[in-house]
């Protein structure tokens, strides 16, 4: 027994000793792995540099940023954000591209830019280009990444007003119409109720312009009976 427990304990200092260093080759595969890792975030910025609600109207100027933070465990060097316009837009201020020579592990940097849309007026979902980033995670390795994706709703200045429109209506039916369709269902039931009661007012108008006509007649035979 005390052999069986001798071999025992040999065995399990062994296994620990094994394990010891299995853990300090992955510690030292870690290190050795330790690299840079960028992620960019595009964004919609309104004019008090808050996010902005992604429902942008033609014609208006728009403020893109560009946040760069690296969530990696070494410094990111040669960095590069370049961006792209929408077919329907043109750049008013700032540049596409901005470039840093390093940036140090968990540190952010960002840039932003003033753009137009010239043309718009679709209610669907618009999607802008994403930023492509280029940089080094190491010494030796070269990366390249895409920023997040940022949707939109492109509106022409009259939709924006029938928007208005549409929110005022809102509170006004006590948010029975909400949508242009509600509203033209709203305006045939009225009209509809309007004919119905205009066509019994002139019923009635008609019914009783008879019955004083028919009333004179019948004062008017008797004064000649008179």
């Amino acid at each position: 027994m005390r052999k069986f427990l001798a071999i025992l304990g040999a065995l399990l200092l062994v296994s620990s000793g094994v394990f010891a260093a299995d853990a300090d080759v992955e510690d030292d595969t870690y290190e050795d792995e330790e690299r840079a890792l960028l992620i960019v975030h595009k964004l919609i910025v309104g004019d008090n540099g808050d996010l902005a609600y992604p429902l942008l109207v033609q014609g208006r100027n728009v403020t893109v940023k560009l946040f760069v933070y690296n969530s990696g465990s070494a410094t990111a060097s040669d960095v590069s954000v370049t961006d792209v316009l929408p077919p329907n837009a043109e750049l008013l201020d700032g540049k596409l591209s901005h470039t840093w020579a390093k940036i140090a592990a968990g540190s952010q940097v960002e840039s932003s830019y003033v753009l137009k849309f010239t043309s718009g007026g679709s209610m669907d979902v618009q999607f802008l280009p994403q930023a492509t980033v280029n940089y080094k995670a190491d010494s030796s390795s070269e990366q390249v990444g895409e920023s997040s994706r940022v949707g939109i709703f492109l509106l022409t200045p009259v939709q924006q007003i029938q928007r208005y429109a549409l929110i005022v209506g809102t509170y006004a039916s006590l948010g029975i119409c909400r949508t242009p369709e509600q509203w033209r269902n709203m305006a045939i039931f009225l009209a509809v109720v309007g004919a119905v009661i205009g066509g019994n007012a002139a019923a009635k108008g008609f019914s009783t312009t008879r019955t004083n006509t028919r009333r004179k007649k019948a004062l008017q035979e008797l004064e000649k009976q008179d």
